[in-house]
C-alpha cells in the first residue's frame, strides 16, 4: 500500500518513469537492466534485506541516488546507511512536500534527512561518539570508560 501511493504521487508530481520491486533481489535485477537515476528503498523487505541491497546496489552502480525508507532506525543501522553513503532518509509516513523535496534534493546532488532523524542523531551523537573513540583505544582505556559510564548512569 505504501509503494503503491508512493509510485502514484512519484508519477503524479515528478515527471519520470516508475519502475517498482517488491523485494531485494528483484530490485538488484532491475538495477543492473534498467538505466536508472534514483532509488528509494525499504529497510526491510523480503528475499533480501535493506542493508544487503543497498550495498549491493553501492558496488555495482556507485553514483546511483539511494534514499532509504524506514519507520525508525537503530544507532547501528542508521551509521550503517551513513557509512555507506546514502543520500537521504525518508520515514514511512512523509507528507507529499517532504518526499517531493527528498526527491529534488537528492537529484540535485544534496543529501535529504527528515528532522526526526537529525534530532534523533544529534541526540545519539555522544554516545556514537563514544563508540567510534572506542576503536582507537587501548583495552584498559575501554575498561576505564565502561566504568565511567556505568557510573554516569547511576
Amino acid at each position: 500500500l505504501l509503494r503503491a501511493g508512493l509510485v502514484m504521487f512519484v508519477k503524479a508530481q515528478i515527471d519520470c518513469d516508475c519502475i517498482e520491486a517488491s523485494n531485494g533481489k528483484q530490485a538488484l535485477q532491475i538495477a543492473r537492466q534498467e538505466n536508472i537515476d534514483l532509488v528509494i528503498m525499504d529497510v526491510e523487505m523480503p528475499l533480501m534485506n535493506g542493508r544487503d541491497t543497498f550495498l549491493h546496489l553501492r558496488e555495482s552502480k556507485p553514483h546511483l541516488k539511494i534514499i532509504v525508507l524506514t519507520y525508525l532506525l537503530s544507532d547501528e543501522t542508521l551509521l550503517y546507511f551513513v557509512h555507506h553513503n546514502a543520500n537521504g532518509f525518508l520515514q514511512k509516513d512523509p507528507e507529499p512536500p517532504e518526499i517531493f523535496q527528498a526527491i529534488s534534493s537528492v537529484l540535485k546532488g544534496k543529501k535529504h534527512f527528515p528532522e526526526k532523524i537529525i534530532e534523533a542523531v544529534h541526540a545519539k551523537l555522544p554516545k556514537i561518539l563514544r563508540e567510534v573513540e572506542k576503536l582507537d583505544l587501548t583495552p584498559r582505556e575501554i575498561q576505564i570508560d565502561q566504568e565511567d559510564s556505568k557510573r554516569q548512569d547511576q
